[in-house]
């Protein structure tokens, strides 16, 4: 059995629904159902009925900024539709989804948050004992 660390697989408690007057700030990031919350990710795009025509990117989906790594396949949409997109897990391979995730959560394990404003990062700073 491998020792490597699969990350934060699940949180399993129960949740509440987030309405639009709550002041919890929500951030969305990758899921894979393999390997938990990572940034590597494939996006494959299509209109609904027209799985042929496809735009794929490779993105990196960090706390508060998506980076667009490269574009794999540039296809031109010819049907105008509903734009359906698949997040592939950069790592394993499988299908993954995008969640929200509270901001405070990231903070509070010491992530690193970035603020898509100006492009610069914010480090959260671990208290630590001496």
């Amino acid at each position: 059995m491998s020792n490597k660390s699969l990350g934060n697989i699940n949180f399993n408690f129960e949740t509440v629904d987030v309405d639009d007057e709550s002041n919890i700030e929500l951030l969305e990031l990758f899921y894979c159902h393999k390997c938990g919350f990572h940034s590597k990710v494939i996006s494959v795009m299509w209109i609904e009925g027209d799985e042929i025509n496809t735009i794929t990117q490779l993105k990196n989906i960090k706390p508060g900024k998506t980076e667009f790594v490269e574009k794999i396949d540039q296809n031109i949409f010819k049907k105008e539709g509903r734009l359906i997109e698949e997040n592939i897990c950069g790592n394993c391979g499988k299908t993954g989804s995008i969640q929200t995730v509270p901001k405070t959560i990231l903070e509070i394990q010491g992530v690193i948050i970035y603020d898509d404003d100006d492009g610069n990062r914010k480090e959260i700073n671990n208290i630590k004992d001496k």
